[in-house]
């Protein structure tokens, strides 16, 4: 079994269960983190010390290592299903929410697994004055989609009413533990997302060729929505990790 975080040693927060850590999204990513006991949760509010490019689990050898320097952007890939994201100290509200195998708020089916997770976060958008619906059902992914995960939608991802990506999730799976990650935006990267890869690795744009990189950004701005700048990423943090803890 791997060792847990390091980086910075495991913190309770003023709201018990919720735990904090901060470093390099690799080391972080390629930690296991404890089981908690059956019939309760763990919320892991994590901070990105540096703005890092995150490829999902299927997606090795996808990333330009050169491309992402010159974008200032260090690499990482996760455990985690799900396409490109990118994480960044200033914009990126990210928790990592752990549960025991055989708890009653997950399913043995993945997808439907996403729908706990989802409702609990969505309710807390809403309550903060973001108006969101959680997706339900398969999963909608096109090229672009399973390219990038701002860019599709999957089981109990948080839409607005618009049908934009404002929360994005993924999930791993272990004989112990269901891990899931959770990922919004006091802004969406739009022009850092998609830095990292090579033109010869974006979609096509129909007519043979890939689609050009102010294409995909286009895209992707069209696909997604920011939580704003209304509130710090602290403040998002505490809030919907203390909404997952509550429920």
């Amino acid at each position: 079994m791997k060792p847990g975080p390091e980086a910075t040693p495991l913190e309770e927060s003023p709201h018990h269960g919720l735990r904090r850590w901060s470093g390099a999204p690799a080391t972080f990513h390629a930690a296991d983190l404890p089981t908690p006991a059956l019939g309760t949760v763990e919320v892991w509010a994590v901070t990105s010390d540096r703005p890092t490019v995150v490829a999902g689990s299927t997606q090795r050898d996808l990333l330009d290592v050169g491309l992402a320097a010159r974008a200032g952007l260090d690499v990482a890939r996760r455990r985690t299903g799900g396409g490109v994201v990118v994480v960044d100290p200033q914009s990126s509200v990210w928790l990592d929410v752990v549960l025991a195998r055989g708890d009653g708020r997950v399913s043995d089916d993945v997808g439907r697994s996403f729908d706990w997770v989802g409702s609990v976060l969505a309710g807390a958008l809403r309550e903060a004055g973001v108006e969101v619906a959680v997706h339900r059902g398969p999963g909608r992914w096109d090229e672009l989609g399973r390219l990038i995960c701002f860019a599709g939608v999957g089981p109990g991802e948080c839409l607005d009413r618009d049908g934009r990506k404002v929360l994005g999730l993924s999930q791993r799976r272990t004989r112990d533990q269901v891990r899931f990650q959770a990922m919004a935006y006091l802004e969406v990267p739009v022009a850092l997302t998609p830095a990292a890869i090579a033109d010869h690795r974006l979609p096509g744009a129909g007519d043979g060729k890939p689609m050009s990189r102010q294409a995909v950004e286009a895209e992707l701005g069209r696909r997604t929505a920011s939580l704003g700048t209304g509130r710090t990423i602290a403040w998002w943090r505490s809030h919907l990790g203390q909404s997952l803890l509550n429920a």
